[in-house]
């Protein structure tokens, strides 16, 4: 085969192996520092633990990466994590005998910020706060030793009937945005209303890269607030989910 002709060829493969990936980008938050915030964190545990005793597991494992007990109250702890002296993160656990949740409270120079889009705040921090908090829930988890349960937001993403107050109708939507590609947005209201996008480029341009006209498409979070909000009447609506996170930290009000 000409040689010219073999490097066209596996420049034209090489395009289409990648181009899945590109168009599979999740919501875009304007930099790519950022992330969408794990909050909160919730552990449930497979066998019950005092609370006295879980307390102070806790202690040992958060101790292990850096994070120091701030301030304490019953089934409450404070800890609080200084990187490097520049970054500061400060989270609440609260704990029971059957698991804990991590729940952020504030930070240093983590680039926290709740944008708001379509009348919903999207809370975003740097992808460092997110590392923090596997390593800490890791290790307090390895301290516990006992098999447990992790996961982030109101519940599993997977887990279409623990959307809330969910009719038939909206658990099919649901099931709809869980195979729907990159980015996704899943929004419900407090009867039952939900609403969803998902964001596709509809038409390429040579002269375009894919994040350039995923950007000219119109928000999914506006999309699925915007349908929320005309199935509930203009009631308001939460986001619920975004791309593969649960967003939503307890039930619609």
């Amino acid at each position: 085969m000409n040689p010219r002709i073999h490097f066209r060829l596996a420049i034209v493969a090489f395009a289409m192996a990648v181009a899945p990936h590109a168009a599979a980008e999740g919501y875009d938050l304007g930099n790519l520092k950022l992330s969408l915030i794990d909050d909160p964190v919730q552990i449930d545990l497979q066998q019950r633990i005092e609370p006295a005793r879980l307390r102070d597991l806790i202690a040992a494992g958060a101790g292990a990466k850096q994070w120091k007990v701030s301030k304490e109250s019953p089934g409450r702890l404070e800890l609080e994590n200084i990187v490097r002296g520049k970054h500061m993160a400060r989270v609440e656990v609260a704990y029971t005998d059957l698991g804990y949740r991590v729940s952020y409270i504030e930070s240093t120079n983590l680039l926290y910020q709740e944008r708001q889009r379509g009348g919903v705040g999207v809370r975003a921090v740097h992808r460092t706060y997110n590392s923090l908090l596997t390593n800490l829930t890791g290790a307090i988890n390895i301290a516990i030793a006992q098999p447990v349960q992790r996961r982030v937001g109101f519940a599993r993403l997977e887990d279409v009937d623990a959307l809330p107050g969910a009719g038939e109708e909206a658990r099919n939507a649901y099931r709809q945005f869980l195979r729907a590609s990159l980015p996704r947005a899943f929004a419900v209201g407090a009867q039952g209303e939900y609403g969803w996008s998902e964001q596709r480029v509809l038409q390429r341009s040579p002269n375009r890269t894919v994040r350039e006209e995923f950007r000219e498409q119109q928000d999914p979070v506006e999309i699925a607030v915007e349908q929320c909000k005309r199935k509930g009447g203009g009631r308001s609506c939460r986001l619920y989910a975004i791309d593969d996170r649960v967003v939503l930290a307890g039930p619609p009000k």
